[in-house]
């Protein structure tokens, strides 16, 4: 998978502890006009975050069209079958398809979940491009 500039992808998602640390992994997101996902961990669970809102006007999400509509509803049921199939009674969430996460998610899956996450939004983006 590639960027937007034609780099190689190396990364899906970054496991970000401070402020900082999240502010810089966005802009570099934004720079490759990818995804940005983000896992933060406490002691037993994690949340996963993720913005598209960096992402350039072509790739981000638009509710103009019938075709964008149906990537979008694909796109929400997916996250909703990641949420249900991976939460514990604990979890929670909050999304659109633009801006979202996970709270309180088992801590052993929360990579593989970001992961999976990214490759859905990268899936929807590649759609849109030109």
């Amino acid at each position: 998978m590639q960027d937007k500039s034609g780099g190689q992808i190396t990364k899906k998602h970054m496991v970000c502890k401070t402020r900082r640390q999240v502010i810089a992994y966005e802009d570099e997101c934004s720079q490759k006009d990818i995804p940005f996902v983000c896992v933060k961990n406490d002691r037993k669970y994690s949340t996963i975050e993720w913005d598209l809102i960096g992402l350039s006007e072509e790739s981000r999400p638009r509710h103009y069209t019938a075709q964008n509509r149906i990537i979008e509803k694909y796109v929400r049921e997916a996250l909703f079958s990641i949420f249900r199939k991976y939460s514990t009674n604990k979890s929670q969430f909050d999304f659109s398809v633009c801006v979202g996460w996970f709270r309180k998610m088992p801590r052993e899956i929360a990579a593989q979940r970001a992961d999976e996450i990214f490759d859905l939004f990268m899936g929807m983006i590649l759609k849109r491009r030109p």
